[in-house]
C-alpha cells in the first residue's frame, strides 16, 4: 500500500521501464504553473489591446511613429519643406552667404523608397504597422 501511495503522489515508471507517469504532486505543480502562465498571457493581451498612454505597447507604438516622422525630416533639415543650407560669414571681408547642402540629394526623400531615407522610413513605418496590427488583433482576440 505504501508503494502505491508513493507512486500515486510522486509518479513512477511502468513495469517495463518504457514510460513514466506523473504523480499528483507534480500534476498539481504543473497546473499551478499553467495558471500563472495563463495569467501572464492574459495581462500581456490586455496591454496589447489597450490604446491608452498607460499601455506599454501603445507607448512603444507612439515612439516608433514619432521616430518615423522625424526620419522624414532628415533631408529637409528638420522642417517639412526647408532645405538644409550652410550660412556663413567670410572671415576676410565680413560678407555673408550660404551654400545649399548636398545631403538632400544624397539622402533622398522619405517618399522615395529606393533612397537612403526612404528605405529607413519604410522600414520604421513597417514596424509601426506591425505593432498596430498586433494590437488590433490582440484586441479582437481579447474581446472574444
Amino acid at each position: 500500500m505504501a508503494i502505491f501511495t508513493d507512486d500515486l503522489l510522486n509518479g513512477n515508471v511502468t513495469a517495463d521501464g518504457q514510460d513514466f507517469f506523473v504523480g499528483l504532486n507534480q500534476f498539481s505543480t504543473q497546473l499551478t504553473n499553467l495558471e500563472t502562465n495563463l495569467t501572464n498571457l492574459r495581462n500581456n493581451f490586455t496591454d496589447l489591446a489597450l490604446t491608452t498612454v498607460a499601455s506599454t505597447s501603445q507607448t512603444q507604438l507612439n515612439n516608433v511613429i514619432a521616430v518615423r516622422d522625424k526620419v522624414s525630416y532628415i533631408p529637409q533639415g528638420g522642417t517639412t519643406t526647408g532645405a538644409m543650407t550652410l550660412s556663413y560669414t567670410n572671415p576676410i571681408d565680413g560678407s555673408t552667404g550660404s551654400i545649399a547642402s548636398t545631403f538632400r540629394t544624397i539622402l533622398g526623400s522619405h517618399t522615395a523608397t529606393t533612397s537612403l531615407v526612404g528605405g529607413l522610413y519604410t522600414a520604421i513605418d513597417q514596424v509601426a504597422i506591425n505593432i498596430k496590427t498586433l494590437k488590433d488583433n490582440a484586441k479582437v482576440f481579447s474581446d472574444n
